[in-house]
Parts: structure tokens; sequence; C-alpha cells
């Protein structure tokens, strides 16, 4: 269910300006049955969305999200998404002419902050996983073994060499490959 909930967010542009895509939201909202697997924190997301897509005019929609998302971020402290989507709908339930836009957008601002705040000290953020990268890396280059393709655009990183020592190289080796 939580899947039709992120494609009907998907919807809704609350920052660019755009013209919000209500009725292809309404279709999504639609498909959602409140099932008893459903965490009261889900049910609250899901009644949220209701409200942005409901009745009414877009500004009064926008206001009632709001609302419900800032009822989410205050039960729900530690969920950096509640956070996040807060400080959105907060961006998106002004209007540029209003008086308050300067404060509203300042209290979406320092909502953003916060969780920025919050991922930046965890582990995750300040050093890969173990396994991410391998313990050791090569100090410099190794030897080029595409004899036939050693050139500047073979893609092996190494410059070509003297064809005349190449061959006595290869003739040392005992190789009978031509250059």
């Amino acid at each position: 269910m939580m899947g039709y909930w992120g494609e009907a967010m998907a919807h809704d542009h609350p920052i660019w300006g755009d013209p919000q895509e209500t009725e292809a939201a309404r279709k999504v909202i639609a498909k959602i049955r409140i099932t008893p697997g459903l965490t009261q924190r889900e049910r609250a997301y899901i009644d949220a969305a209701k409200l942005l897509y409901g009745e009414g005019d877009r500004q009064a929609r926008d206001q009632a999200y709001a609302e419900a998302m800032k009822r989410i971020y205050r039960e729900y402290p530690d969920d950096l998404e509640a956070a996040g989507f807060y400080s959105l709908a907060l961006l998106g339930s002004v209007e540029p002419q209003e008086p308050a836009v300067l404060q509203t957008r300042m209290r979406a601002a320092g909502i953003a902050m916060e969780v920025y705040r919050k991922i930046r000290t965890t582990r995750s953020w300040r050093s890969p996983p173990r396994n991410a990268m391998p313990k050791s890396l090569p100090t410099r280059l190794m030897r080029c073994t595409c004899l036939r393709t050693f050139s500047y655009s073979s893609g092996c990183g190494k410059k070509p060499q003297n064809r005349t020592r190449l061959r006595g190289r290869l003739q040392k080796n005992g190789s009978s490959k031509t250059i």
C-alpha cells in the first residue's frame, strides 16, 4: 500500500511551481486499501495523502496536508522522512505573495537542516561500509598485458614502449608473436 502512496506523492510538486496532477493522484489513492498489516505511521501517511488530493481548492488542501505532516513529524520525532515531508509540505503550503512566506520558508529550512545534521552524524554517512572498498589499492599501474593494442587509446593506462625493445623482450621470452 505504501507503494501506491509513493506513486501518489510523485504527482505533487510543491517547490517546482508546476500544477499538481490531482486527477492522476486521485486514481492512485483510490487503489489504496487499509489493511490490518499497516502500522499507525503508515496509516497516518496515507491519510495525509488523502487530504492532499481530497476535495477543495489547492491552497486549502496544501494547508491540511501540512498540518497532517506536522502531526506525523511531532508524533514520530525519529522519522527523518516525516521531517523531510513536513519541510516540503511547509514550502508548498504558502504562496510567494503571502506575508508569512519568509517565516514559513525559514521554518522549513530549519527542519531540513535538522534532518541533515541527524544524517550527518550517523556512521553510515561518515564512512563507507567495510566491504565497499578494497583493503589495499595498487600504488602504481601494473604492467600491461595487451601487446597488440598497446597504444595511447587502448585504455590500459600505460604509454607505448619502443617497438624494438618490446620485440627483443618477446624474443627473449620465447614468444612467436610478431609486432
